[in-house]
């Protein structure tokens, strides 16, 4: 696809300011059984501009077996994932993951689904060609051309670099202080 049908690759795409760039920082945790999600929205300085979590959501047993396989991959991205992502004021252009499952959302929201590696490229993901040298842990399923372009477009706006793991630990702390604080925050599934 090129500029003749209407469409414009990442390359030939105009800037954008970074003041106008949102990422996102979707981080899944199980603990003791019970499945919980965290999400963070920044401006293109990792700076917070919106925070949310879900409540635990603890699978049954009847659950567990009719699910089967597929019941982790639903409960992080269906239930979890989406309700977060779908709660959120704030757009971001680019959701960082730190579970594979979340980047099942791709195509299913608009924003493009991203798996930040810890080494190497699980399978069913490819790396991302055109992105700057500090994001290239970055990974995306393999078939999802339009979130590599966007993705590669939107870091490539961004002037310095980011260090794509610190906003999960900020995520991570601020998610054990509102749950020791109990305050009612949103839930992801009854």
């Amino acid at each position: 696809m090129g500029e003749a049908d209407g469409n414009t690759t990442a390359s030939a795409r105009a800037p954008i300011a970074p003041g106008l760039i949102h990422l996102g920082f979707l981080t899944i945790q199980q603990e003791q059984g019970a499945w919980l999600g965290g999400y963070l929205v920044t401006n293109a300085w990792a700076r917070p501009l919106e925070f949310r979590l879900t409540s635990a959501v603890q699978p049954s047993r009847v659950q567990q077996i009719l699910y089967g396989p597929t019941l982790e991959p639903h409960l992080v991205a269906d239930l979890i994932a989406k309700t977060l992502l779908d709660k959120t004021a704030v757009s971001a252009q680019v959701v960082v993951c730190d579970h594979p499952h979340g980047c099942l959302l791709a195509g299913k929201v608009d924003s493009a689904m991203t798996y930040l590696a810890a080494d190497g490229t699980p399978e069913g993901f490819s790396a991302i060609t055109g992105l700057p040298e500090w994001a290239s842990r970055l990974r995306i399923q393999t078939d999802d051309r339009e979130g590599c372009e966007a993705t590669a477009h939107v870091l490539g706006c961004i002037p310095m670099p980011v260090d794509l793991s610190e906003p999960f630990q900020r995520l991570r702390e601020a998610m054990q202080e509102a749950r020791r604080l109990g305050g009612a925050l949103p839930r992801a599934a009854g």
